[in-house]
């Protein structure tokens, strides 16, 4: 038995996970909706997308599809994901949940009310690294997992200028001043994607942008943002700690190696070395 998918938001990100939606053997009919029609239209013809093009938003919630997928703009994920939800729609959004706590905690009580299943897509959990540390974790092959580091270098000069100018219009400079720590996931999911623990308290440092080229300004920044780049330190509930860091602006030549994550333990099982790096 499949069910049913609407794709929601038909820009540069969406193509390549409806390549992985369609390959699962859990979907059957996906169908798509975009604020710009063509790229909806463009999305369904490459695709052959056997759920066609949606009209708008409203129209995919009254449909009876069975989930939506949301790849739209970060500070749109909460308040979609909400609708949908409460239209009785199960939710795959991409990361993050949200950018605020109270539209975290209202998809948690929206989750509550209609039983409904709620997933973030962080997609540093299938890291290599991660996935080899959270095997080695799950046969007991470590000793005490103690600290760990995570690395997410998101470099504004590898391709990101025209991103955001195609995803923000004209005003893309206020939307790609988005603050590096509300867009943790990749750095801290590829830790705690392997290590069997939580995080209860943080601690973080932003460094001001000195590019002067207007993106990460605060008179410019629809989040009252100049941070480019932040490192945190987390506590874990069983007495660990780990590092992330969060870079959008570093002198780096390639894509290659842009997230890294270092596990270390005061132990290992059998000789094992106590540093495990990806």
């Amino acid at each position: 038995m499949s069910f049913s998918l609407g794709i929601v938001g038909a820009g540069q990100f969406a193509g390549l996970f409806v390549k992985l939606f369609q390959l699962h053997p859990g979907i059957g009919d996906i169908s798509v909706t975009d604020l710009i029609p063509e790229r909806a239209e463009r999305l369904v013809t490459e695709h052959h997308l056997t759920g066609g093009a949606v009209s708008d938003f409203d129209a995919m919630l009254a449909s009876d599809v069975d989930a939506v997928a949301i790849f739209t703009q970060r500070w749109t994920h909460g308040p979609l994901a909400v609708r949908a939800l409460r239209a009785g729609k199960h939710v795959y959004s991409t990361v993050p949940m949200a950018i605020t706590q109270e539209e975290n905690a209202t998809i948690i009580d929206a989750v509550r009310e209609t039983r409904l299943t709620y997933m973030m897509g962080e997609t540093s959990q299938y890291h290599p690294a991660t996935v080899f540390a959270r095997q080695k974790v799950a046969e007991g092959a470590f000793g005490r997992l103690f600290y760990a580091e995570g690395s997410y270098i998101h470099d504004m000069d590898l391709g990101f200028y025209a991103a955001y100018q195609y995803s923000g219009g004209e005003n893309w400079k206020a939307t790609a001043s988005y603050l590096p720590l509300l867009y943790p996931t990749h750095s801290i999911g590829g830790v705690l994607g392997a290590w069997q623990s939580h995080a209860t308290s943080v601690s973080a440092i932003g460094v001001d942008d000195d590019r002067g080229d207007g993106v990460f300004d605060r008179e410019v920044s629809q989040f009252d943002n100049e941070f480019s780049n932040t490192t945190a330190l987390f506590e874990t509930a069983d007495g660990g700690s780990f590092r992330t860091n969060e870079f959008r602006r570093v002198g780096y030549p390639s894509h290659l190696g842009e997230s890294r994550f270092r596990f270390f333990l005061s132990s290992a099982v059998e000789g094992g070395s106590g540093d495990v790096r990806g």
